[in-house]
Protein backbone atom coordinates (compact mmCIF):
# COMPACT_ATOMS: atom_id res chain seq x y z
CA UNK A 1 0.00 0.00 0.00
CA UNK A 2 1.66 3.71 -0.68
CA UNK A 3 0.75 6.24 1.59
CA UNK A 4 1.93 9.45 0.77
CA UNK A 5 0.04 10.88 3.42
CA UNK A 6 1.51 9.83 6.61
CA UNK A 7 4.75 11.35 6.70
CA UNK A 8 6.71 12.43 9.55
CA UNK A 9 4.49 9.50 11.67
CA UNK A 10 5.77 8.15 15.02
CA UNK A 11 3.62 5.24 17.21
CA UNK A 12 6.56 5.22 19.64
CA UNK A 13 4.38 2.38 21.77
CA UNK A 14 4.93 0.45 18.40
CA UNK A 15 8.70 1.30 17.77
CA UNK A 16 7.08 2.02 13.94
CA UNK A 17 7.53 5.58 12.25
CA UNK A 18 7.95 7.35 9.12
CA UNK A 19 10.10 9.89 9.14
CA UNK A 20 11.17 12.71 6.75
CA UNK A 21 10.02 13.99 2.80
CA UNK A 22 8.51 11.46 0.54
CA UNK A 23 9.25 11.19 -2.64
CA UNK A 24 7.41 10.08 -5.47
CA UNK A 25 5.69 5.94 -4.58
CA UNK A 26 7.52 3.78 -6.90
CA UNK A 27 6.55 0.29 -6.49
CA UNK A 28 9.55 -1.23 -4.37
CA UNK A 29 9.12 -3.15 -0.85
CA UNK A 30 11.74 -0.47 0.61
CA UNK A 31 10.37 2.48 -0.94
CA UNK A 32 9.17 4.36 2.59
CA UNK A 33 5.69 4.48 1.12
CA UNK A 34 5.15 0.93 0.38
CA UNK A 35 3.40 -0.53 3.80
CA UNK A 36 2.42 -3.87 4.01
CA UNK A 37 2.12 -6.71 6.72
CA UNK A 38 2.53 -6.16 10.86
CA UNK A 39 3.38 -2.32 9.82
CA UNK A 40 -0.35 -2.04 7.58
CA UNK A 41 -2.02 -3.50 10.95
CA UNK A 42 -0.09 -1.29 13.47
CA UNK A 43 -1.21 1.79 10.99
CA UNK A 44 -4.80 0.94 10.76
CA UNK A 45 -5.62 0.68 14.21
CA UNK A 46 -3.90 3.87 14.73
CA UNK A 47 -5.50 5.52 11.93
CA UNK A 48 -9.16 3.84 12.14
CA UNK A 49 -11.40 6.22 13.60
CA UNK A 50 -8.83 8.97 15.12
CA UNK A 51 -6.64 10.10 11.68
CA UNK A 52 -9.08 9.38 9.21
CA UNK A 53 -10.47 13.44 8.33
CA UNK A 54 -7.11 13.99 7.40
CA UNK A 55 -6.99 11.66 4.24
CA UNK A 56 -8.23 13.43 1.54
CA UNK A 57 -7.53 10.53 -1.29
CA UNK A 58 -11.41 8.65 -1.15
CA UNK A 59 -9.76 5.41 -2.86
CA UNK A 60 -7.27 5.37 0.02
CA UNK A 61 -10.06 6.48 2.71
CA UNK A 62 -12.14 3.18 1.81
CA UNK A 63 -9.44 1.25 1.79
CA UNK A 64 -8.25 2.41 4.93
CA UNK A 65 -12.03 1.66 5.43
CA UNK A 66 -12.38 -1.71 4.69
CA UNK A 67 -9.09 -2.97 5.98
CA UNK A 68 -10.14 -1.48 9.66
CA UNK A 69 -13.22 -4.06 9.33
CA UNK A 70 -11.21 -7.05 8.11
CA UNK A 71 -8.25 -6.19 10.37
CA UNK A 72 -9.30 -4.43 13.21
CA UNK A 73 -12.92 -5.39 13.81
CA UNK A 74 -12.36 -8.76 12.86
CA UNK A 75 -15.24 -9.00 10.27
CA UNK A 76 -15.13 -11.71 7.37
CA UNK A 77 -14.68 -11.39 4.03
CA UNK A 78 -18.03 -12.62 2.95
CA UNK A 79 -19.59 -10.11 5.57
CA UNK A 80 -17.28 -7.25 3.98
CA UNK A 81 -17.97 -7.76 0.44
CA UNK A 82 -21.58 -7.88 1.33
CA UNK A 83 -22.37 -4.54 3.00
CA UNK A 84 -19.83 -2.65 0.14
CA UNK A 85 -22.41 -4.09 -2.09
CA UNK A 86 -25.54 -3.16 -0.49
CA UNK A 87 -23.82 0.08 -0.16
CA UNK A 88 -23.21 0.61 -3.46
CA UNK A 89 -26.53 -0.55 -4.52
CA UNK A 90 -28.21 1.47 -2.11
CA UNK A 91 -26.06 4.65 -4.11
CA UNK A 92 -26.64 2.97 -7.43
CA UNK A 93 -30.35 3.74 -6.66
CA UNK A 94 -29.62 7.42 -4.98
CA UNK A 95 -27.90 8.52 -8.29
CA UNK A 96 -30.79 7.57 -10.58
CA UNK A 97 -32.97 9.07 -8.40
CA UNK A 98 -31.03 12.14 -8.31
CA UNK A 99 -30.85 12.08 -12.34
CA UNK A 100 -34.84 11.50 -12.88
CA UNK A 101 -35.45 14.41 -10.29
CA UNK A 102 -33.10 16.54 -12.31
CA UNK A 103 -34.90 16.12 -15.32
CA UNK A 104 -37.97 16.65 -13.69
CA UNK A 105 -36.76 20.29 -12.43
CA UNK A 106 -35.88 21.01 -16.20
CA UNK A 107 -39.42 19.61 -17.30
CA UNK A 108 -40.75 22.14 -15.11
CA UNK A 109 -38.48 25.18 -16.02
CA UNK A 110 -39.26 24.33 -19.52
CA UNK A 111 -42.96 24.37 -18.89
CA UNK A 112 -42.51 28.11 -17.05
CA UNK A 113 -40.11 29.24 -19.39
CA UNK A 114 -42.46 28.50 -22.30
CA UNK A 115 -45.38 29.84 -21.12
CA UNK A 116 -47.84 31.94 -24.04
CA UNK A 117 -44.93 30.41 -26.55
CA UNK A 118 -45.05 27.82 -29.53
CA UNK A 119 -42.52 25.49 -30.03
CA UNK A 120 -41.74 23.29 -32.17
CA UNK A 121 -43.29 20.20 -33.07
CA UNK A 122 -40.65 17.73 -33.56
CA UNK A 123 -39.16 18.19 -30.12
CA UNK A 124 -42.35 16.54 -29.12
CA UNK A 125 -43.07 14.22 -31.79
CA UNK A 126 -46.56 15.58 -32.20
CA UNK A 127 -48.23 16.42 -35.31
CA UNK A 128 -48.52 19.99 -34.84
CA UNK A 129 -46.36 22.97 -32.40
CA UNK A 130 -47.11 22.97 -28.82
CA UNK A 131 -48.44 26.59 -27.16
CA UNK A 132 -47.44 26.16 -24.01
CA UNK A 133 -50.57 28.20 -21.94
CA UNK A 134 -50.27 30.32 -19.21
CA UNK A 135 -49.85 28.27 -16.15
CA UNK A 136 -51.68 28.58 -12.64
CA UNK A 137 -48.94 26.56 -10.83
CA UNK A 138 -46.18 24.04 -11.87
CA UNK A 139 -45.82 21.35 -9.13
CA UNK A 140 -43.37 18.60 -8.41
CA UNK A 141 -43.61 15.13 -6.89
CA UNK A 142 -47.37 15.46 -6.27
CA UNK A 143 -49.46 12.74 -5.46
CA UNK A 144 -53.48 12.70 -5.74
CA UNK A 145 -53.88 8.92 -5.48
CA UNK A 146 -52.45 6.16 -2.92
CA UNK A 147 -50.71 3.67 -4.55
CA UNK A 148 -47.13 2.27 -6.10
CA UNK A 149 -46.45 4.51 -9.38
CA UNK A 150 -49.26 7.26 -8.45
CA UNK A 151 -46.93 10.01 -7.85
CA UNK A 152 -46.56 12.39 -10.90
CA UNK A 153 -43.00 13.68 -11.30
CA UNK A 154 -44.69 17.21 -12.56
CA UNK A 155 -48.16 18.69 -12.48
CA UNK A 156 -49.03 21.70 -14.32
CA UNK A 157 -52.58 23.54 -14.39
CA UNK A 158 -53.26 26.48 -16.69
CA UNK A 159 -57.26 27.18 -15.27
CA UNK A 160 -59.07 24.12 -17.90
CA UNK A 161 -55.78 22.56 -19.15
CA UNK A 162 -53.60 20.16 -17.27
CA UNK A 163 -50.52 18.44 -18.34
CA UNK A 164 -49.04 15.60 -16.45
CA UNK A 165 -45.47 14.62 -17.19
CA UNK A 166 -43.33 12.33 -16.29
CA UNK A 167 -39.44 11.47 -16.62
CA UNK A 168 -37.35 8.58 -17.48
CA UNK A 169 -33.50 9.17 -17.05
CA UNK A 170 -32.56 5.94 -18.52
CA UNK A 171 -29.59 5.39 -20.25
CA UNK A 172 -28.82 2.05 -22.43
CA UNK A 173 -32.12 1.00 -23.20
CA UNK A 174 -35.66 2.30 -24.39
CA UNK A 175 -38.48 2.81 -22.85
CA UNK A 176 -41.45 0.52 -23.35
CA UNK A 177 -45.25 0.66 -22.91
CA UNK A 178 -45.61 0.04 -19.46
CA UNK A 179 -44.03 3.48 -18.71
CA UNK A 180 -46.81 5.20 -20.61
CA UNK A 181 -49.67 2.46 -19.21
CA UNK A 182 -48.62 4.31 -15.56
CA UNK A 183 -48.56 7.61 -16.97
CA UNK A 184 -52.27 7.03 -18.33
CA UNK A 185 -53.09 5.59 -15.04
CA UNK A 186 -51.89 9.46 -13.46
CA UNK A 187 -53.71 11.07 -15.93
CA UNK A 188 -56.68 9.32 -15.26
CA UNK A 189 -56.48 9.89 -11.83
CA UNK A 190 -56.66 13.91 -12.52
CA UNK A 191 -59.20 13.76 -14.85
CA UNK A 192 -61.06 12.48 -12.15
CA UNK A 193 -59.60 14.64 -9.29
CA UNK A 194 -59.54 17.71 -11.37
CA UNK A 195 -62.31 17.54 -14.51
CA UNK A 196 -59.62 19.45 -17.07
CA UNK A 197 -61.55 20.86 -20.24
CA UNK A 198 -58.05 19.52 -22.40
CA UNK A 199 -55.05 17.45 -20.26
CA UNK A 200 -51.89 17.02 -22.03
CA UNK A 201 -48.95 13.72 -21.27
CA UNK A 202 -45.51 14.32 -21.70
CA UNK A 203 -42.89 11.86 -21.01
CA UNK A 204 -38.83 12.31 -20.97
CA UNK A 205 -37.27 9.15 -22.72
CA UNK A 206 -33.50 9.64 -22.35
CA UNK A 207 -32.33 7.50 -25.08
CA UNK A 208 -36.17 7.67 -26.57
CA UNK A 209 -38.79 4.40 -27.05
CA UNK A 210 -39.80 1.34 -28.23
CA UNK A 211 -41.48 1.02 -31.72
CA UNK A 212 -44.26 -0.17 -29.66
CA UNK A 213 -44.05 2.36 -27.41
CA UNK A 214 -43.66 4.77 -30.10
CA UNK A 215 -47.04 3.50 -31.52
CA UNK A 216 -48.65 3.80 -28.23
CA UNK A 217 -47.90 7.39 -27.97
CA UNK A 218 -48.93 8.30 -31.41
CA UNK A 219 -52.12 6.72 -30.81
CA UNK A 220 -52.98 8.14 -27.38
CA UNK A 221 -51.81 11.96 -28.04
CA UNK A 222 -49.15 11.75 -25.77
CA UNK A 223 -45.95 13.97 -26.13
CA UNK A 224 -42.25 12.79 -25.64
CA UNK A 225 -38.76 14.34 -26.05
CA UNK A 226 -35.34 12.16 -26.08
CA UNK A 227 -32.47 13.48 -24.04
CA UNK A 228 -31.38 15.45 -27.51
CA UNK A 229 -34.54 17.22 -28.24
CA UNK A 230 -34.98 17.99 -24.49
CA UNK A 231 -31.78 20.29 -24.78
CA UNK A 232 -32.63 21.92 -27.97
CA UNK A 233 -35.73 23.04 -25.69
CA UNK A 234 -34.14 24.45 -22.60
CA UNK A 235 -31.14 26.25 -25.36
CA UNK A 236 -34.38 27.64 -27.33
CA UNK A 237 -36.06 29.08 -24.12
CA UNK A 238 -32.49 30.36 -22.52
CA UNK A 239 -32.11 27.51 -20.25
CA UNK A 240 -29.00 25.50 -19.33
CA UNK A 241 -28.71 22.14 -21.01
CA UNK A 242 -29.04 18.41 -18.95
CA UNK A 243 -25.77 18.08 -17.30
CA UNK A 244 -23.64 14.91 -18.79
CA UNK A 245 -23.42 12.86 -15.40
Amino acid sequence: MFIDEFQNTRLPQYNFEIVGFMQNAVESPTCPHFVTGSAMSILSKELIGRWFRLVEDPILLEFLKVWGQFDVKGKSIDTIQYDLRKKYQTLSRQIHNYKGYLAEIHMSQILWNGQRKQLPKEWFHHEEDILLPDFIYIYNRRRLSSGKGKEIDVLAASGGEVWVCQSKWVVGSKIGIDVFKQLQDQADAVNTEMEPNKLRMWLFAHDGLTQSAETYARDHQILWSTRSEMDLLLTHLGLRQLPNI
